[in-house]
Parts: C-alpha cells; sequence; structure tokens
C-alpha cells in the first residue's frame, strides 16, 4: 500500500460512493451527508471518481473535514485529470491511497479491488446513487460481505441513476433519510459491553494486576487494552471488537495477530475471539 498524505491512526470512517454521472438530487444528498460527518470529526472515505466521489471529497475538505480517497491507479497518475487539483487538497487535508505503484495508469479491471479497500475501509456505506451497472454496486456487495451496514436514499422508480439503489433497498439496505444515520453506534468506547470499560480503563492505569480474574498485561498499546478488556466480558467477533471500539478493521486485525502471538488472545473456528 502507498500513500500520500497523513494516516490517522484510527482512519475508519463511513463510505459514500455513487454514480459518474449523478442527478441534483444524488449530489445534494452527497454534499450534505459529507458536510454533517466533517462536522462530527468523522472520516469521508470513497474513490476520487467524477459524480457523487467527487463531491463527498470536495464537501468534506470545505468543511473543514478529514477523507480518504482510494485509487485505481498509482499516486502520481492523476485520475480523472480533472481531480488533479481534488488529489492535491485531499493529500493536504487526508491521505489518498493506492496498492497500485507508481506510474500505474487507471484500468478498469483495477476498480474492483479499489472498491474492496473502500468496502474494508468503511464502518458504514452510503451509497447515494447507482444505475444497475454501477460500480458503486460492487462496492456495497463488499461491504455487506464484510457485515458493514449498507445505507441508500430512495430514488423515483423510473430514474435509471437510481434503479441499482432502489434494488439495494430492496434487498435489504437500510434507508437513508438523514445524515445522523451515519453516526458510528459506539459514541463512547465500550458502551454496550455488559461492564463500565473506562472505569476498568483506569484500573489499569492505576497498575492493578487482574480483573474479573484475569491476569493484565502492561505496556499494552490503547487499543490492546480496548480489546482486552472488552473480551473480559465474553468472547467476540472481529465485527463485534470493530464496533465496540470504533477501531478501523485492518487495524484491528494487527492489533488482534499481535496480541495472539504475545499468548494473550485465542481465535476459536467460528471466528470469535476469547483471552486466554
Amino acid at each position: 500500500m502507498y500513500y500520500r498524505g497523513t494516516l490517522r491512526e484510527n482512519s475508519g470512517g463511513i463510505g459514500i460512493v455513487g454514480s459518474r454521472r449523478c442527478t441534483g438530487y444524488g449530489k445534494e444528498v452527497a454534499i450534505e451527508a459529507a458536510q454533517y460527518l466533517a462536522q462530527h470529526g468523522i472520516a469521508v472515505i470513497s474513490g476520487l471518481a467524477k459524480g457523487i466521489d467527487g463531491y463527498a471529497h470536495t464537501a468534506c475538505l470545505k468543511a473543514g473535514g478529514y477523507t480518504l480517497a482510494f485509487l485505481g491507479n498509482g499516486l502520481d497518475v492523476n485520475y480523472p485529470r480533472e481531480h488533479r487539483e481534488l488529489q492535491a487538497s485531499i493529500a493536504e487535508n487526508g491521505a489518498v491511497i493506492s496498492e497500485y505503484l507508481p506510474m500505474i495508469k487507471a484500468r478498469p479491471e483495477h476498480f474492483p479491488r479499489r472498491n474492496a479497500l473502500i468496502s474494508s475501509w468503511s464502518q458504514k456505506l452510503l451509497v447515494v446513487e447507482a444505475s444497475t451497472k454501477s460500480g458503486a454496486l460492487i462496492t456495497a456487495a463488499l461491504s455487506k460481505t464484510l457485515g458493514r451496514e449498507v445505507l441508500a436514499p430512495p430514488h423515483e422508480l423510473h430514474r435509471l441513476n437510481g434503479k441499482g439503489t432502489n434494488g439495494l433497498l430492496r434487498d435489504g439496505a437500510t434507508l437513508y433519510l438523514e445524515p445522523a444515520q451515519l453516526l458510528f453506534n459506539n459514541c463512547s468506547a465500550g458502551s454496550d459491553v455488559g461492564f463500565d470499560f473506562l472505569e476498568h480503563l483506569e484500573i489499569i492505569k492505576k497498575g492493578e494486576k487482574i480483573i474479573k480474574g484475569y491476569s493484565l498485561k502492561k505496556n499494552l498499546t490503547l487499543a490492546e487494552q480496548q480489546i482486552q478488556i472488552i473480551l473480559m466480558d465474553s468472547d467476540k467477533t472481529i465485527q463485534e471488537l470493530g464496533d465496540l471500539t470504533g477501531i478501523n478493521q485492518i487495524l484491528l486485525m494487527e492489533h488482534l495477530s499481535i496480541m495472539e502471538l504475545e499468548g494473550l488472545i485465542e481465535s476459536s473456528a467460528g471466528g470469535r475471539f476469547k483471552l486466554k
């Protein structure tokens, strides 16, 4: 992976994707959502394409927010060309990310892989507008596979740009009506855990060695402390851990791998993690 800009320690956010040839309605929905997320300090994630992607990135930057753009080409390639300045602005106020080497041009087969990265980095995905053959539907399908919530606004029945979006709603996507739906479910870390997360974090800071019968390991990162405390309550899947900690799933996998190598946790065949 290659990037330009600044990657936050927890850079997960909300994905906003949609049609390149979008309608005024789609533009309005994307801008409103991106501005709202920026105002709440949540990263806007998209693919720097024309249309919905570009409006989402731009609206986020204008609102003083943080945005990530995933590319289907090398970082030194401007695609689309008219987004040259936008790409530079994102690198200054967020990050542009790619798995492709410099000088690699955009190709059709690159974009499904780019869409997979958008899905994995996004805790929720808003599909603003999509035809039945839109690449945004690939992103939505990948997000669903990862257990992410997919949201879509309703569209006129006979408008081509909205047929794919209405299809998502028919197949179980969440009906999107207001930006507040994009906020994370875990407004405070550990709020859904069966004990007081912050209270036990303070106990660790005070040097206690055992909580609930578990020996606590010192010198853990804050993220690893969160994981350790949450797993004291019960075994959790990676999706449940992500929801409770707010940690991006890729970063979460890194923390879990390190903790497993160190003998702190173990994984079961059912994809659940527990403390040893």
